[in-house]
C-alpha cells in the first residue's frame, strides 16, 4: 500500500491565515492544498499531513480529510536545525521535506 505524504511549515510564524505561500493571494494557496489533498484522496486511501501546530489548525478548519495529521515540525529539534540553515544560508524551502523523509525512514 502506497502512502502520500505532504508538509506544511509555517516558517515566518505569521497568522497562517494571511500566508499567501507565494500565490497572488491567501485564498489561493488555501485553495491549492484543498485541491490536492481531495485529487490525492481520489487515488490513494492514506494521505498523510506533516506540518507545526498552525499548520494543524488551519488544515482541521479546512476540514481536509487527511488520515493523519502529524506536528513533528514543532518540535525543538526540527526548529533548531532549521533557525541555523535559515540564518546561514537564508532559504530553507525543502527543510521540512527532507526532516519528513528522515522521520519516515525511521518508522
Amino acid at each position: 500500500m502506497v502512502k502520500i505524504v505532504q508538509t506544511y511549515w509555517n516558517a515566518n510564524k505569521k497568522d497562517v491565515l494571511l500566508n499567501s505561500g507565494g500565490y497572488a493571494c491567501p485564498e489561493i494557496h488555501w485553495m491549492s492544498w484543498a485541491l490536492s489533498c481531495l485529487r490525492l484522496r481520489e487515488y490513494y486511501s492514506e494521505v498523510e499531513m506533516f506540518t507545526d501546530e498552525s499548520g494543524r489548525k488551519m488544515f482541521e478548519l479546512l476540514g481536509l480529510p487527511y488520515t493523519k495529521i502529524h506536528t513533528t515540525l514543532e518540535s525543538d529539534d526540527f526548529i533548531k536545525k532549521c533557525t541555523f540553515i535559515c540564518v546561514y544560508q537564508k532559504k530553507a524551502i525543502t527543510l521540512q521535506s527532507l526532516w519528513t523523509l528522515l522521520l519516515e525512514i525511521q518508522e
